[in-house]
């Protein structure tokens, strides 16, 4: 192999792993905002009365 050919290769190998590592942040960061959306709904779901709290009659 010519130097050419495996500068080349090298180029190729660091452009594949360079687009690897943006996946692998964009999934990071997507799973950062699924978890901050859980908390959110989590929280909000602590404030919500039980249905226990409600009563009510069928009877007019």
């Amino acid at each position: 192999m010519d130097v050419s050919a495996i500068s080349g290769t090298a180029v190729m190998m660091l452009a594949t792993q360079t687009k690897e590592n943006i996946s692998v942040s964009l999934m990071k960061m997507a799973n950062d905002q699924q978890q901050q959306v859980a908390t959110m709904i989590a929280q909000g779901a602590q404030g919500v009365p039980s249905q226990s709290d409600f009563s009510f009659s069928i009877y007019a």
